[in-house]
Formats: C-alpha cells, sequence, structure tokens
C-alpha cells in the first residue's frame, strides 16, 4: 500500500466488508473503509492506528474520520501518539479514561460534599456562589480533560469588570483541578496555571466625621421606623463600633459575650480564635436587644438561625443617610483611619483589628498622623494655655 494522501484514500473502494488500508511509511497508520449503514448510507472512512504497548499488548484506536481530518493531520496525531507510547503511555487507555473522567459538574458535586465542609463557613458561601453564577453555567458540562487554558482564559476574560471576584473564580478552578489530580480523578495539565490573574486594587473607603454622624442619624431614625429589621441595623451600628468583619459578627452567640472580661469570644474568625473587644459602647447596645434563642443577631423568618444578609438594610441605611459607594467593609477600614488620625500606632491598629500579620495594617499607614506634628501640637496648645493663664 502506498503512503496514503486524500488522492489514494479518496480512490479506496466501498464494499460490503470492512477493510482496513495501512500506510507504507508510518507502521500502524492506515484507514478503515466500513460498508454502508443505517446512519452512513454511502458507507465510512476513518483513520486508524495499531500499536503494541512496552508490555506487549496490541491495541487499535480510531484517530478520526475522513473528511473531518486531512491525511497529513491523522498522520501528525500518529506521530504524537507513537511518541506516547515509546515514552511508556498508552493513549487508548488514556482516551478510555477521559472518556470515564467527570464532568466539571460532577466533580464539584464531590468537592461540595467532600472537600468544601473543611473550609470556614464564608469561604463555603463564597466558593458555592462562585460555582453557581460562574463555573458551572460555562465549563460544568465540560469533563475534566476537556477544559482547556484556552476556555479557562476566556471565563477569566470574561469577567474582567470584576477583577476582584474574576481571581477568585480562577483560584476556585485551580484548586479544583489540583484536588482532582490529587484524587487521582485527572491527570491531565492543570488549565489554570498559567492564566494570569488580574492585578487588585486595594479598595479603601472611610468615612469621614460629617458621614458617621449622617449614619449615626439615619441609624437611629430607621430603629424607630422598621422595628422588624432591628437585628440588622443593631449588627450594622456593631460593626461600626468594633471594626469586626460582617460574619464575625453576624455569628455571635450570647455564649461568646463575656460581659466581666469585656470580650466576645470569636472561636473562628478568619485569622482563628481571638476575643473581639467590647467597650462600653458596645456593651450598652448588647445589653439593650432582645435574647431570642442562643443568637446574639437572629433572623426575622428562622430565630433559630443568625442574620445571613444585610446587604438591604444595609443599602436602605446608605441611601437615608446619603452616603454612597461604602460597603460592610468599609466600616472595619473606617475604624482603623479613626485609629490612625488618634495618633494610635500601625501595630495598635492591627491588634485592635485581629490582623494576623503586620502587612495587612500597612495599607493604613498614609493616614497615621505623624508623631512629630502630635507632639508639636500638643506643645503649642500647652504654650497657648500657659501664656493666656491668669497670674
Amino acid at each position: 500500500m502506498p503512503k496514503l494522501t486524500k488522492r489514494v484514500v479518496d480512490g479506496l473502494p466501498i464494499g460490503q466488508q470492512q477493510q482496513f488500508f495501512w500506510d507504507s511509511e508510518i507502521k500502524g497508520f492506515g484507514v478503515v473503509v466500513r460498508p454502508p449503514s443505517r446512519f452512513h448510507p454511502d458507507g465510512s472512512k476513518a483513520f486508524v492506528l495499531q500499536y503494541r504497548t512496552l508490555s506487549g499488548r496490541g491495541r487499535r484506536l480510531t484517530i478520526g474520520p475522513y473528511g473531518v481530518l486531512t491525511p497529513d493531520q491523522a498522520r501528525s496525531i500518529a506521530n504524537k501518539m507513537l511518541a506516547e507510547v515509546r515514552a511508556g503511555r498508552d493513549p487508548a487507555e488514556a482516551r478510555s479514561t477521559g472518556r470515564a473522567a467527570p464532568t466539571v459538574a460532577e466533580f464539584a458535586e464531590r468537592y461540595e460534599a467532600e472537600y468544601l465542609p473543611g473550609k470556614k463557613p464564608a469561604s463555603q458561601e463564597h466558593d458555592r456562589f462562585a460555582l453557581k453564577l460562574h463555573i458551572l453555567p460555562r465549563l460544568g458540562s465540560k469533563k475534566l480533560a476537556e477544559v482547556t487554558e484556552r476556555d479557562v482564559s476566556k471565563l477569566h476574560r470574561d469577567m474582567s469588570k470584576t477583577p476582584v471576584m474574576a481571581n477568585r473564580v480562577l483560584a476556585l478552578l485551580r484548586n479544583l483541578f489540583g484536588l482532582a489530580q490529587r484524587w487521582q480523578v485527572f491527570d491531565g495539565p492543570n488549565p489554570c496555571v498559567h492564566v494570569k490573574r488580574y492585578r487588585e486594587k486595594p479598595r479603601n473607603r472611610f468615612l469621614s466625621d460629617d458621614e458617621f454622624a449622617r449614619l449615626g442619624k439615619a441609624l437611629a431614625e430607621l430603629e424607630v421606623e422598621l422595628p422588624a429589621r432591628w437585628a440588622a441595623l443593631a449588627a450594622i451600628r456593631l460593626l461600626a463600633l468594633t471594626g469586626a468583619r460582617k460574619n464575625e459578627v453576624l455569628q455571635l452567640r450570647w455564649e461568646n459575650i463575656d460581659v466581666q472580661r469585656r470580650v466576645a469570644w470569636l472561636a473562628d474568625s478568619k485569622t482563628g480564635a481571638r476575643p473581639l473587644r467590647l467597650e462600653d459602647p458596645a456593651l450598652e447596645l448588647l445589653s439593650k436587644l432582645p435574647r431570642k434563642g442562643r443568637w446574639v443577631f437572629p433572623s426575622r423568618r428562622k430565630p433559630d438561625s443568625p442574620v445571613r444578609d444585610i446587604s438591604k438594610t444595609f443599602a436602605k441605611l446608605l441611601e437615608r443617610a446619603e452616603i454612597e459607594k461604602l460597603r460592610p467593609h468599609d466600616l472595619r477600614h473606617s475604624k482603623a483611619s479613626v485609629g490612625a488620625a488618634l495618633g494610635f500606632s500601625l501595630p495598635m491598629i492591627g491588634a485592635m483589628l485581629g490582623h494576623a500579620r503586620a502587612s495587612t495594617t500597612e495599607r493604613y499607614a498614609h493616614l497615621a498622623a505623624d508623631p512629630v506634628q502630635l507632639a508639636e501640637r500638643r506643645v503649642q496648645e500647652r504654650i497657648a494655655d500657659a501664656l493666656e493663664r491668669p497670674v
């Protein structure tokens, strides 16, 4: 049989029996000609590769149909497969494993059942959100082995208007494929490794003194007008006072509150167990709250569960206070800015906010008051007082 070219393959006759025609240059590379059938009334032709593994096991693998692949394309694929065979791999077994591999959606179910419970509640919520809204609609039906770097890059690029979320989705996908490799359900390369993250700009939004005043006025008004939302409004007020993270406050239980020691014991904060310090304003707020079960801020619809979402109440509060572009987390930044303005050191501010690393507090460095300026102010005030003191 001569070298398989387009002219040669076109000339191969279609009979009533399946026939194989082998290439003269690549051993084991050929064309199978199949007789007419229900799905192919005129018969069909496909490229095949026949080889033996290093262990001596005979294999025959269909490369692809003629017409979809040209002879040159099929020849190139055959050469790559034979190189894999010489390296000790088995392309037929790899293809079979790929067909049996789970889809992204199927593996995501296993991820949620076996891996997600070990993460913190907030991280679980973020992962489920990213899977449901971004990953599964785009990649869920694909086999793990079918997802390419191009697929991941396109998903990431399409989310360019929300770079922080895009990076979180990329990190989750990378973790999913890494787990699939460790759990030995996927042996291909991780398609996320070379996709570059977007550069994230830290957002430092702080309330001014005037905005703090307007926020307090709006809180007082809504506490009267919307008594059913007392838990969400009280949680927002405690967030402003303590600078705690949102979930640290929403997950508070009465058993965590130690009035004598003036702390709330946070068993599972972002940086691990730590005390949340409560001074008179926070303790006074807590003393006025009704005790309805174990949660300090119970849900309106499910009193045996904590408030899950304060976004609607927070949006209404900002509208009333005429404050724009503020997130609940920015109340934490605002507390840091107040501490810096009062002259407290960055380590002190980091301790108040429960930062595990000093680098996390560095974002507030530009707000820290100049110690020389503070000293100069106090000396001048002392001299001015002395000058005005009656003799």
